[in-house]
């Protein structure tokens, strides 16, 4: 099934920054294996490429919750079956890109001349995606060869540091990979061996608002195309 995968970066979709227009993203990249993982699919998504769509590369969260219904749209013209668009909540109000997310969601559906029929699941990572990166530790450290953590985290959901401050997801996360920011192909790949190896039932319990939220959307959603 041709899925578009939309979202805000690198670290949910593969790709490393520079990325030509005509680059291929990482065969397995986060938001791919997770869905994966949820439905019981795996190898089964392909990621909608596309040179002449930027934005399957990656855009802004104001952007998706302004324009995604348009965006599904083209990819829908495009070849796309399926779609998931997710984004960070960055400390915006609790619910509000949720809310403008599923308001595109319902242009697509109830637009009368241009109707769309293709299932979307979203979703709203709190308060970046990195948290659900960090919900399981104990994968997290088995990936990158750590010992498992001391003390663990309360509640990735609750790191809400402004960027660049030690309390925000990306800043913890880069201690774990003792690295700076750069979103490498390293990095990505790593990225990927942690959506691989994390526990689903384990995120979803330390992140409910943004991660068991989104997979029940996606079972919701995208489920019922592969319960017949």
């Amino acid at each position: 099934m041709r899925v578009a995968f939309l979202s805000e970066g690198a670290t949910e979709l593969g790709f490393a920054p520079g990325a030509r227009a005509d680059d291929a993203p990482l065969r397995d990249f986060f938001l791919r294996i997770v869905v994966e993982r949820m439905l019981g699919v795996q190898g089964e998504l392909c990621p909608l490429q596309n040179a002449g769509i930027g934005y399957l590369r990656g855009a802004g969260a104001g952007r998706l919750c302004r324009d995604g219904a348009k965006m599904v749209r083209e990819c829908c013209r495009a070849g796309a079956e399926a779609a998931v668009i997710v984004i960070d909540r960055d400390r915006t109000a609790p619910r509000e890109r949720w809310r403008r997310l599923d308001e595109q969601r319902r242009r697509i559906r109830e637009d009368r001349e241009r109707p769309v029929a293709i299932p979307v699941a979203i979703g709203v990572a709190v308060e970046t995606i990195e948290a659900w990166l960090l919900a399981d530790e104990l994968a997290l450290c088995r990936v990158l060869g750590l010992p498992n953590p001391e003390k663990p985290m309360a509640s990735p959901e609750g790191l809400d540091g402004t960027p660049g401050e030690a309390t925000h997801p990306k800043c913890v996360l880069n201690r774990y990979f003792a690295r700076d920011t750069k979103q490498d192909r390293e990095f990505l790949d790593r990225v990927a061996a942690v959506a691989r190896e994390m526990d689903l039932d384990v995120v979803a319990r330390m992140c409910p608002e943004g991660f068991e939220r989104f997979r029940s959307d996606v079972m919701a959603q995208v489920g019922p195309l592969f319960s017949a």
